[in-house]
């Protein structure tokens, strides 16, 4: 999962880049598609992307991935970060 979380928060931090920005989204919409609006792992991302350096919010974004069965398998990043 540390790979997860570093992935997102590179991503995060590169959004200006046009093809970061694309698969960022598509990860989201996988993710918005498969979890309800107010899902913890979702807030834990939205939380992240205002403070991207934030230490305890990787920390949070970090347990949700590991409590989320829905990222167990890697398939779901790497169809959005590996196209």
């Amino acid at each position: 999962m540390d790979e997860i979380v570093n992935t997102l928060t590179i991503a995060i931090q590169h959004l200006d880049d046009k093809t970061v920005q694309a698969n960022y989204a598509a990860l989201l919409a996988v993710l918005r598609l498969k979890l309800p609006s107010d899902h913890t792992l979702l807030v834990a991302i939205s939380s992240l992307e205002k403070l991207p350096t934030s230490l305890a919010r990787k920390t949070v974004l970090q347990e949700e991935l590991e409590a989320c069965r829905l990222l167990r398998s890697a398939p779901l990043i790497q169809c959005s970060f590996h196209r």
